[in-house]
């Protein structure tokens, strides 16, 4: 009972976990086959920042050159990827040891689909860990795509300041809610303006971080898995369900109470 308490008394002393907003650029759109390029991060908390240029073998594209600004002579001067990945996880571990908190939560701007995925690649290329073991090393508590939260919960006089896609929907690009919000714009396409500017969106809303998946409940995502025997196996799903999913129950059973409440007026 007295080691219990003072667990309890620990704990409650030692602030929550930190949040590191992160970002990556990369030399395409597939995690199969293009390569990181640059991995940015940023603490809020502690106004830290982190930004490193990944070098690659294969020379970059026009296309891709244009929209980040990034070519090969400044990837030239970057590092491996086994060293920005070891310097990253680093400094995750600095912020969480800076800050006393219990752990880090990383957020990302639709990271489900596209950070996590490259990221996944990389570790594996690098060593056998997948990207969820060597987070969890790190002291990472859970990922969070503030996509997710941003679709849902954005208020509705930031929506029609939103401009329409191609489908005539409103736009939840990271720079088109940026400008709604803030009437300004910032160097897009950088990882690291990028992971500062969502860090000052997901503070202006204000963002809940309980809602994410943890690293221990994950497992492996069966589109991340590089292993051919491996993806065409079934595997188990996950105890914990995707943000995406949880969001779209909550709002069919809020809809739902409330035209039960209707029905009985």
């Amino acid at each position: 009972m007295r080691k219990f308490l003072k667990r309890k008394q620990r704990s409650e002393m030692t602030p929550p976990s930190v949040n590191i907003f992160f970002d990556l650029e990369t030399s395409g759109l597939s995690f199969k086959t293009n390569k990181i390029i640059q991995v940015g991060a940023y603490c809020p908390q502690l106004q830290a920042t982190y930004s490193r240029y990944v070098r690659i073998d294969t020379p970059l594209t026009a296309l891709i050159t244009e929209l980040t600004g990034i070519n090969d002579v400044m990837l030239e001067e970057g590092e491996s990827e086994s060293v920005v990945l070891d310097s990253f996880f680093a400094f995750i571990r600095t912020c969480i040891t800076q800050s006393q908190s219990q752990g880090a939560v990383l957020v990302s701007y639709n990271g489900f689909k596209f950070d996590e995925a490259f990221l996944d690649v990389a570790c594996k290329r690098v060593n056998s860990n997948n990207l969820y073991t060597r987070a969890k090393r790190a002291g990472v508590d859970k990922f969070v795509d503030a996509l997710v939260w941003v679709r849902n919960y954005l208020p509705g006089h930031f929506i029609s300041n939103l401009p329409t896609n191609r489908f005539g929907k409103p736009s939840y690009r990271q720079r088109d809610v940026y400008f709604a919000m803030f009437a300004e714009m910032y160097e897009e396409h950088r990882a690291d303006s990028d992971c500062t500017a969502l860090a000052r969106i997901c503070v202006a809303l204000p963002m809940t971080y309980d809602t994410g998946r943890h690293i221990r409940l994950t497992g492996l995502r069966p589109q991340v898995a590089s292993n051919k025997k491996l993806s065409k196996r079934k595997l188990s799903k996950p105890p914990i369900k995707k943000v995406v999913e949880t969001m779209h129950v909550l709002s069919f059973l809020r809809t739902l109470h409330q035209n039960g409440e209707e029905m009985l007026e």
